[in-house]
């Protein structure tokens, strides 16, 4: 199996026939796991808003 890229999980979260059932959800959110696992990127924590988590990809995950 391939590794998931960033571009790959960007371009799944805009295709809205994608969605369909629940496992649908499921899937890509394991995908999204599975990134976050390989990629390590950095968490940043709302300063104003802690419940909001952000993640900052390095230029070797695909982030420009």
């Amino acid at each position: 199996m391939k590794d998931i890229r960033l571009a790959d999980l960007q371009e799944s979260v805009q295709d809205r026939t994608a969605f369909g059932t629940l496992a649908d959800y499921l899937t890509l959110g394991g995908a999204f796991l599975k990134f976050i696992l390989k990629a390590k990127p950095t968490r940043i924590v709302s300063p104003s808003h802690p419940n909001y988590v952000f993640y900052q990809c390095a230029r070797e995950a695909g982030h420009p």
